[in-house]
């Protein structure tokens, strides 16, 4: 029997590889706390996916333009 994490894991990271930009998922709380993210998150932030995934992570949201928000 597969591993359904382990799986629901390798289809994120197959797309994350194949798209031009990054995939991620975060909490619905005032900084979008970041609880994944995969693809060109350096190339497009300028810092590595861990800077906003670790426990009190950079804030997403604190990158973004309030108009974006």
């Amino acid at each position: 029997m597969l591993d359904r994490a382990t799986d629901t894991q390798d289809i994120m990271d197959s797309i994350a590889r194949r798209m031009n930009g990054f995939l991620y998922r975060c909490r619905n709380d005032k900084d979008y706390s970041m609880i994944f993210m995969a693809g060109d998150v350096a190339l497009l932030t300028g810092k590595p996916a861990q800077a906003f995934t670790r426990e009190r992570g950079d804030s997403y949201a604190g990158m973004t333009h309030p108009d974006d928000l």
